[in-house]
């Protein structure tokens, strides 16, 4: 479930951090339990800084473009590989 989206100037963790803090503000400082993000350094950083007991997983979307681009060779169709990856 998506609660906002964003388009920030730059990404550096003080960016994050503003809007971090800014989600919280509009959910009445609700805190969520997990959130997904893409491997972004800052983005992490930024997240424990402003919600250090939320958890932070990686999006599966983000892994597999990043296995694929590192990896495609592997997931040919029907590939042990692939099946055992999904």
């Amino acid at each position: 479930m998506i609660f906002g989206a964003a388009l920030l100037y730059d990404e550096t963790t003080a960016s994050f951090q503003w809007l971090f803090e800014t989600f919280l503000k509009t959910m009445c400082a609700k805190k969520p339990k997990t959130i997904f993000t893409d491997q972004d350094r800052q983005m992490a950083k930024a997240s424990s800084i402003v919600m250090p007991e939320t958890f932070h997983g990686l999006c599966i979307w983000h892994i597999m473009q990043n296995a694929m681009k590192h990896l495609g060779y592997l997931f040919k169709e029907g590939s042990e590989f692939s099946r055992k990856f999904n």
